[in-house]
């Protein structure tokens, strides 16, 4: 039976859904993006900030999108480029030809996070890969290249460190930061069994 206010509730957590990705898509980029002040002189003016990584990626990720959406074709292209997203050992925190890949503390500008790349294939294989749309077949292929190109490089890394890592490097592959590690890299099972909670 339906609780009362369930359908009200349901309705507003579509229009919540709908209005944030009509604020952080931006067609001409191709991407979704975040919002950033425009200037240290205006802080309160905000505009897109254009950077190809995982913030890009999260409408995609937490399945907002509906599986005909025109913004699925660009993020599958972003994907799917080795000189972007796409790396040897998943895809990268930010894109490999965005100006701010690698500077500073290069915690989340590169490295290769098997949570959100987890969330990523779990988002491709319930609902993009599974429903019929006009990206289902990308999105199938795209999630076959992206699982196998996790569980080979954390395997082929624990085969020859001996450990789980944090995160892996965006270019090479190799384990770095923490270690051992069996927080989220764990979650390498759940992609080799592809089971997705």
């Amino acid at each position: 039976a339906e609780y009362m206010g369930a359908r009200e509730l349901t309705a507003e957590a579509t229009a919540l859904d709908d209005a944030l990705v009509a604020a952080h898509w931006v067609a001409d980029a191709g991407l979704f993006a975040d919002l950033g002040p425009r200037s240290a002189q205006a802080p309160t003016e905000v505009e897109p900030a254009l950077h190809t990584g995982y913030v890009a990626l999260f409408p995609l990720a937490l399945e907002l999108l509906p599986v005909d959406s025109p913004a699925l074709g660009p993020l599958l292209d972003a994907m799917d480029d080795p000189q972007r997203l796409l790396s040897k050992g998943g895809l990268r925190s930010l894109a490999l030809n965005d100006p701010l890949f690698g500077t500073n503390e290069n915690y989340w500008r590169g490295p290769v996070w098997i949570n959100v790349n987890f969330m990523i294939c779990a988002a491709l294989h319930r609902k993009y890969a599974a429903q019929p749309g006009p990206y289902q077949a990308r999105a199938k292929a795209t999630y076959a290249s992206l699982r196998a190109a996790l569980i080979t490089n954390i395997v082929r890394e624990h085969h020859a460190t001996g450990f789980l890592w944090e995160q892996y490097h965006p270019t090479t592959g190799k384990g770095q930061r923490q270690h051992p590690f069996a927080g989220w890299t764990t979650l390498l099972v759940l992609l080799m069994g592809e089971h997705y909670p």
